[in-house]
């Protein structure tokens, strides 16, 4: 049995030009960077520092929280207006949602903005948008980086062997 997460990245832009996606596909192999299309002041990148990839072996593992570490880092390019920034799941496979829906979650390991309004509790994943945290506007244009573990909680139900393929879409947009 086993459940194996990789990446390939997939960017798409929004039609509305205030608000920027980044797929990442957890099917990584290697770090990647991925950058969405902003313009020259308000940007979001996402690094992913290390493979995205749970296995398990065994029944017992399915009952254990999985957690890499510092997985991902999202880099913020702001100057103006206030940002809100979400992650989302996205899956091919409807039967994807009905194992997986609030299982995985973000968890800030580190930031360096100073006047960010960020959660500090895990943010639960799901197909809806969770709120990862709001930037607000600063006066000149500044980078911020955010560092976050993907955590999988453990399986109270039957999980069907196989390979799960989805995404987690990253979005910015203003409030």
């Amino acid at each position: 049995m086993g459940y194996n997460i990789k990446n390939t990245p997939n960017i798409g832009k929004a039609p509305n030009t205030t608000m920027y996606r980044i797929i990442i596909f957890l099917l990584l192999t290697s770090p990647l960077q991925i950058l969405a299309q902003g313009n020259g002041n308000n940007k979001i990148s996402v690094q992913a520092n290390r493979p995205i990839q749970f296995s398990y072996n065994n029944i017992e593992e399915l009952q254990q929280q999985k957690v890499l570490t510092n997985a991902l880092e999202l880099k913020l390019k702001v100057k103006e207006y206030n940002w809100n920034v979400f992650a989302s799941l996205v899956s091919e496979n409807n039967s994807f949602y009905n194992t997986f829906n609030n299982k995985l979650a973000l968890r800030l390991q580190n930031y360096d903005s100073y006047n960010a309004n960020i959660s500090r509790t895990d943010v639960v994943l799901s197909q809806a948008q969770a709120l990862l945290f709001t930037q607000p506007a600063v006066q000149h244009s500044q980078h911020f980086n955010f560092y976050y573990d993907v955590v999988l909680y453990p399986f109270t139900n039957f999980v069907p062997s196989g390979q799960f393929n989805f995404s987690i879409v990253f979005t910015m947009t203003r409030p």
